[in-house]
């Protein structure tokens, strides 16, 4: 069985806390957000740079760790600082999509996946803007 994403890091928190350090890691590499990874910090914005990565892989058909363990947040960055949609769109969808959906979509995954958690929406902001794509 494939695992699909980690979410849920941020509800370790107890309510009245803003975040926490993480002595041991916990979820699957290819999601974690760099704050995680790097400073052991969990907070809403963890979760919501997984749910990033999950819509990248909806978009582009690719798993977050590629064979060779290359971050598929890396691969495709450069591809959204561009605006280069149709790079970023798996090619077997072939063209056959809603452009302004998946404009919505991608731009979501965008925010998501800002290196700074501040940058990033909260869970709230990014489920409209992704309920708006689907509309």
């Amino acid at each position: 069985m494939e695992q699909i994403c980690d979410f849920g890091l941020s509800k370790w928190l107890p309510k009245q806390w803003s975040h926490h350090n993480a002595t041991k890691f916990e979820g699957t590499f290819g999601y974690f957000a760099p704050e995680y990874f790097m400073h052991g910090i969990v907070n809403e914005k963890t979760d919501i740079f997984s749910f990033g990565v999950l819509l990248l892989e909806v978009i582009t058909g690719r798993k977050a760790l590629d064979e060779s363990r290359k971050s598929l947040v890396l691969w495709a960055k450069p591809l959204l600082d561009n605006n280069a949609i149709k790079k970023l769109v798996d090619p077997s969808l072939w063209n056959n999509y809603d452009t302004e959906q998946m404009g919505w979509v991608v731009s979501t995954a965008s925010m998501c996946i800002e290196r700074n958690p501040i940058l990033r929406p909260r869970m709230s902001q990014a489920s409209i803007y992704y309920i708006f794509a689907l509309r």
